[in-house]
């Protein structure tokens, strides 16, 4: 039956760092299962450990965020080689682990100072698009929204506002509406407040001329997610 290890990573005492699920013993759990888990469980990422099928790794990892997978991410695998040594898994050579992941091996040190990794190499070097900056700061939106953090919601608009081209901020809007779809997290009750607060932010930067939605879509996308918002809390989320 798979068990979920709580991983504090970053941390300098308890409760104080990144939290990270990582589930052991998971190998029959479908890939909707694992992003269903994810999401219930609510953390930035949740990873499933899982035997290599590379003869050099000694053991796999499947990473995982509520809208889906990632190929690699960096306290995710710290907190996943943490839970996998103290299950007791011995790396082949001693001193160093190397995990198998989307992105390929990636090796993590070992030492009396804790757990540190090799950067694997990037997928992407060139500069995000305008298309890419809308979609990164969509999800980031969204999750706040859903988490009721209105001083995160405030500085992702403020940081919107000054760094994004005012013609993306419609296409993140939408992409907003894309994403939910993919994010089934429960939104606590708090997320009512940073929803006005975002709302609040948008007509300012409607009312300064800074974005134009002739179509409305930036409304008609906001009422949808609202909608979506009272639906689950109704619910007693």
């Amino acid at each position: 039956m798979p068990t979920c290890d709580l991983v504090d990573v970053f941390c300098d005492g308890e409760l104080s760092g990144n939290p990270l699920g990582v589930v052991h013993g998971g190998d029959d759990l479908s890939t909707k299962e694992m992003q269903d888990f994810t999401n219930w469980l609510g953390f930035s990422e949740t990873t499933f450990l899982l035997p290599p099928t590379h003869s050099k790794a000694d053991y796999r990892v499947r990473i995982f965020y509520p809208g889906g997978e990632l190929p690699f991410a960096g306290h995710p695998t710290l907190g996943s080689c943490h839970s996998w040594l103290a299950a007791g898994g011995k790396p082949r050579s001693e001193g160093t682990v190397i995990q198998e992941c989307g992105i390929g091996l990636v090796e993590v040190r070992v030492s009396e100072g804790g757990l540190a990794f090799k950067a694997p190499e990037l997928l992407k070097y060139e500069p995000l698009t305008q298309e890419e900056q809308a979609i990164a700061i969509a999800l980031t939106l969204l999750t706040l929204l859903i988490s009721g953090d209105l001083l995160g919601t405030f500085l992702a608009m403020l940081m919107l506002a000054l760094t994004v081209a005012p013609t993306a901020i419609l296409s993140m809007i939408g992409n907003m509406t894309l994403c939910s779809e993919k994010i089934a997290l429960r939104p606590r009750r708090p997320a009512i407040g940073s929803m006005i607060l975002f709302l609040v932010a948008f007509l300012t930067l409607l009312a300064l001329g800074i974005i134009d939605d002739e179509e409305n879509r930036v409304v008609k996308g906001f009422l949808r997610h609202g909608a979506l918002f009272v639906k689950e809390n109704d619910h007693g989320a």
